[in-house]
């Protein structure tokens, strides 16, 4: 393989300390099938309308200055999985701000100020209740003998998948398994494969009793939710991203109109910290257009001068 002559110009710029030129994005919307590959479809005046909303985004995010942390040009895709009723949530090229650490993210700068985070409170549990017309319960990642973190990570794949034995492997195998079971975290930057491999090396039942744990929080789950328990295994997870999705579209369009330029993490977004009450205003009248009461929590990044 050998680099393109845009790569090169790329590298050369960034050596120099030059903030590297924008390169067209040939499509900002993608339809993949099951395997992942990306198929082709026929514009609608609904595909039209997205895609005009994704450059919009994007143009308004070109501007921003991350600093040293992220020194490329942000852009954003939106990915459905099916057709356009699944999926659709927003992916920035090269992971960029969306892959960095909670610790990375504090580092943050947007046009030289301090980030604030805000996501809405236990998102995916209020749309799934939401199918039933139902309220969520409070706190539904609370489940005893079980961290919060492997709740919301079992709770989301019982949605998505399409069965129990797969959903009871997928959750087995998640690094918040290990963390739960053996007290352990990643090393910075370590990769998850990488980590499992190192818990399984250390450890060689690990799979048995992850997977016996997995099976436990799965009954606890159904029981926990039994309100809503014929929506897990049912695949439904990816429709509600749609919605989600389109709840973040509304949200960014809200903003752009405010001047405010925001960076999505699906269910969360990444602002100059000054904005934050302005950007939950907009998140809480959002979620409410689509006939959601929700709430939402910011991230502890900045100092009570910016909350």
């Amino acid at each position: 393989m050998s680099p393109t002559p845009e790569l090169l110009e790329i590298v050369r710029t960034a050596m120099a300390g030059e903030r590297p030129k924008l390169l067209p994005l040939h499509e900002p919307l993608l339809l993949r099938n099951e395997d992942r590959s990306l198929i082709d479809y026929h514009d609608t005046a609904t595909t039209n309308q997205m895609r005009h909303e994704l450059r919009a985004q994007n143009e308004a995010m070109a501007g921003a200055d991350f600093g040293n942390v992220l020194p490329f040009p942000a852009r954003l895709r939106r990915i459905f999985n099916g057709d356009f009723a699944h999926g659709g949530r927003f992916y920035a090229e090269g992971g960029a701000w969306q892959t960095l650490s909670k610790t990375e993210r504090r580092a943050l700068r947007i046009d030289g100020e301090p980030v604030v985070e805000i996501d809405y409170a236990t998102f995916h549990p209020a749309l799934a209740y939401a199918e039933r017309g139902l309220p969520p319960p409070e706190a539904p990642y609370e489940v005893a003998g079980f961290s919060r973190d492997l709740v919301k990570v079992a709770f989301n794949i019982l949605l998505n998948s399409s069965g129990r034995p797969g959903a009871r492997h997928t959750i087995a195998w998640k690094p918040a398994m290990a963390t739960h079971l053996l007290d352990v975290t990643p090393h910075r930057n370590e990769l998850p494969s990488a980590f499992l491999r190192r818990v399984y090396q250390s450890d060689p039942s690990y799979p048995h009793r992850a997977s016996r744990c997995a099976e436990e929080l799965i009954e606890k789950l159904l029981a926990r939710h039994a309100p809503i328990a014929d929506l897990f295994f049912s695949g439904l997870g990816l429709r509600l991203q749609r919605l989600d999705s389109d709840i973040a579209e509304g949200v960014m369009r809200r903003m752009r109109r405010h001047g405010v330029v925001v960076f999505p993490i699906h269910d969360s977004f990444l602002a100059p910290a000054s904005k934050a009450d302005l950007i939950e205003e907009a998140m809480v009248a959002e979620a409410a257009r689509h006939g959601m009461a929700l709430s939402c929590s910011r991230s502890p990044f900045v100092s009570d001068d910016y909350a």
